[in-house]
């Protein structure tokens, strides 16, 4: 049971790695609609780039490490 928890936890880490992942690629369509018209959308394009790396890279690390947990507990 305990095993089983720590591969849903993988799975979801992977899906939150998948959503920095769209963060980064669409940063410009993002940046574009949610800024106003006074505001550079420049600015908020590296807001998005800069977080959607790190949610990139937490996301792979604790996503390692219960695939670890889930590798330890299982086998």
């Amino acid at each position: 049971m305990e095993a089983l928890r720590h591969l849903l936890g993988a799975m979801l880490f992977c899906g939150v790695f998948l959503l920095g992942k769209l963060m980064v690629s669409r940063r410009k369509k993002l940046a574009d609609k949610l800024t106003p018209e006074f505001v550079d959308p420049e600015e908020v394009s590296k807001v998005f780039l800069y977080s959607g790396r790190t949610i990139e890279t937490v996301s792979a690390i604790a996503g390692f490490l219960e695939a670890v947990a889930f590798l330890v507990l299982a086998f």
